[in-house]
């Protein structure tokens, strides 16, 4: 299979686990998160014109999660050393370790997306019938940005503490080649 098919997201997400990705224990609290808000806007606790103050908020915060995820790309590439990016690389480490910031970034967009459009319902609607579902759709991609970044800070440090394990012990890309 040529490179540019390897490094599809889809392909990227299957290798990883659908299932490992979509039954995390973020996305669970996303929903959970997320419940308050359908149901305040359901029970007309809360206003259109206050629903559009919560979802310009979540705008703002998914954009700047965004900005950090890619941030964070930028900086583990530069921390990446040739030897450990190869090392990482041949025990499929280094795709896992990559496609974790393209899952995390896409959750951005899509809470990026989803709040612009409970957005624009919220400015041409008033019926708690769709603005609950909209509001709790865009607070569910908003707390799983949120809680998946987390997760990734967890994973960049485990790389960080992996990376200098294999410096500790002076493995090099070529100790993993086998004469068989």
């Amino acid at each position: 299979m040529p490179i540019s098919e390897q490094v599809r997201f889809f392909y990227q997400a299957r290798l990883f686990g659908w299932t490992r990705l979509l039954k995390s224990r973020g996305l669970y609290a996303a929903g959970l998160l997320a419940l308050p808000f359908v149901a305040l806007v359901a029970l007309e606790q809360v206003s259109p014109a206050e629903v559009v103050t919560i979802v310009v908020a979540f705008l703002g915060l998914a954009a700047a999660l965004f900005g950090i995820v890619l941030a964070g790309l930028a900086i583990v590439g530069v921390f990446f050393d040739r030897d450990y990016a190869v090392i990482a690389y041949r025990s499929k480490l280094l795709e896992k370790s990559l496609f974790l910031f393209w899952w995390v970034g896409a959750l951005a967009v899509i809470a990026i997306c989803t709040a612009s459009l409970t957005l624009l319902l919220a400015l041409v609607s008033h019926c708690a019938a769709i603005l609950a579902p909209a509001l709790g759709v865009s607070a569910f991609f908003f707390f799983a940005t949120l809680l998946e970044s987390l997760s990734l800070l967890g994973h960049l440090m485990r790389q960080g503490m992996y990376r200098a394990a294999v410096q500790d012990v002076g493995l090099k890309p070529s100790d993993l080649d086998s004469d068989d």
